[in-house]
């Protein structure tokens, strides 16, 4: 026996664009968790540089360093555009 779903009345986002099922709300929810993640993946990977440099890794901490500057301005572009996306009213 085959079961049919329940039919449902489309969210907000399911109007906008029938392909995408992401609620606005849940999609900067998303955002803003991935932006901290990478801001505290800056921090580790800064950290971490700092420590090979001291210990006369030069050629590693250049590389993590450039890592770190990669996950800072991820982070920055994330947090822009989860607030840009932000429904009016919401504050963080």
């Amino acid at each position: 026996m085959v079961e049919h779903p329940i039919p449902r009345s489309p969210s907000a986002a399911e109007e906008v664009s029938p392909g995408l099922a992401v609620d606005r709300k849940e999609l900067v929810e998303a955002l803003e968790t991935t932006g901290r993640g990478m801001a505290i993946g800056f921090m580790i990977l800064l950290v971490a540089a700092a420590v090979l440099l001291a210990a006369g890794g030069r050629g590693l901490a250049n590389q993590l360093a450039t890592a770190a500057y990669f996950s800072l301005a991820g982070s920055v572009l994330l947090l822009l555009l989860s607030e840009a996306l932000r429904p009016d009213g919401d504050s963080a």
